[in-house]
């Protein structure tokens, strides 16, 4: 699986002696964002010795990204990588479609809630008036 990316920053923070995290926000051919972190293993003089990816999966990435620079565009061919490690070729945003399916319903039954409550409402005040106006004619009479 062949796939085109753009860098459009990144930056290195130390967390630790010794240890740090570089961040690189990217985006695809799709122009999806995407942001790859990499735990990075720093010497003495604060010169990064490796950078070691945070999900396994994008190994092949995070070695392409460490000598990127700002706006490069390339393209990586993940099918040998996904071979080696038994990984099944897969879109990268799959599993977000599944979580964009379900917010989509939840803001649907929302809006199905809002519009039962009112029926509900608007019913109540009908009976309500229906037995006032029942309990004065029997008043009146």
């Amino acid at each position: 699986m062949k796939k085109t990316f753009t860098v459009h920053c990144f930056q290195h923070k130390e967390v630790s002696p010794g240890r740090g995290a570089m961040t690189w926000l990217t985006s695809d051919e799709k122009g999806m964002p995407r942001k790859i972190t990499g735990i990075t293993h720093i010497d003495e003089e604060g010169v990064i010795e490796a950078i070691v990816p945070v999900y396994r999966r994008e190994t092949p990435l995070v070695k392409r990204l460490y000598t990127a620079e700002k706006g490069d565009v390339f393209e990586i061919d993940f099918t040998e990588f996904n071979r080696k490690e038994g990984y099944q070729a897969r879109e990268v945003y799959d599993g977000m479609r599944t979580v964009e399916k379900v917010s989509g319903l939840a803001a649907g039954v929302w809006k199905y809630l809002l519009l039962l409550g009112a029926v509900a409402l608007l019913w109540l005040a009908y009976t309500a008036f229906n037995d006032i106006s029942i309990m004065e004619l029997n008043f009146t009479q």
